[in-house]
């Protein structure tokens, strides 16, 4: 396997934790929320030729919502089966979503909430990392699991959800929702994490916006689409 090649980013006694690679770490404003809207105050990490940051956004503005957030979650009591029943979150639980998976954002706000330095990824930045970590890993559509963090995720089934987070990403299955156009509910936390793109073959005035997804039961990272008002997870990758 190829060596990694580590962003050298001073650990200056981040709050994210001393283990971490954070970027250059100056103040960290908390939110409502609880999270940073401090770019430099999230880890990062360099994988290949890209530096990506280690978590989701969680900046309260405009256009994000905790999961659960002013709106109702779906509860699935069988993996199986369409049936379902609706609930509503208290104010803790709400705090501990965004604490955990961070905020999710609508796309026009997605766009906007990198900054200094950051930006919201392409979709051809996502696929350089995904190859990347398949073609290091000597391995095709395991993506997902090279870059899922090691705990946190449903199992399906019989099977673990949680990946080996070869790589430090910990993507986290944040799940999505708490727009209109069919995303008027809160769903799949514990189980899929959807990031936006700021660009793809799907972003159209009609259609919405482009993005990547992993589920609990999958190895690998695949394409999708949703409406801009609909509500995903953010990362950022450096200019």
């Amino acid at each position: 396997m190829k060596k990694l090649l580590i962003t050298a980013f001073a650990i200056l006694g981040c709050s994210n934790g001393d283990n971490a690679l954070c970027m250059t770490c100056g103040g960290n404003p908390l939110n409502s929320s609880g999270g940073s809207c401090d770019i430099n105050s999230y880890r990062s990490k360099r994988i290949g030729n890209q530096v990506w940051m280690l978590e989701n956004m969680n900046c309260n503005v405009a256009g994000s919502k905790c999961y659960g957030e002013g709106g109702q979650v779906i509860d699935y009591s069988d993996i199986h089966s369409e049936a379902y029943t609706t609930k509503t979150l208290s104010n803790a639980e709400i705090q501990a979503n965004c604490d955990k998976y961070g905020r999710l954002y609508n796309w026009e706000t997605a766009k906007k909430v990198c900054s200094n330095g950051w930006h919201l990824p392409s979709d051809d930045e996502w696929r350089e990392l995904i190859n990347y970590v398949e073609d290091d890993s000597d391995c095709r559509d395991c993506a997902g699991r090279l870059l899922k963090s090691t705990s946190g995720w449903n199992d399906y089934e019989e099977r673990s959800g949680n990946g080996t987070d070869d790589y430090d990403f910990a993507a986290l299955p944040g799940g999505k929702g708490g727009g209109k156009s069919g995303c008027g509910y809160f769903r799949a936390v514990g189980k899929y994490a959807w990031w936006w793109s700021r660009d793809g073959a799907w972003v159209d005035a009609e259609v919405g916006g482009s993005g990547w997804n992993t589920y609990y039961q999958e190895d690998g990272i695949f394409g999708d689409y949703d409406s801009k008002d609909c509500l995903w997870s953010v990362r950022c990758v450096q200019d």
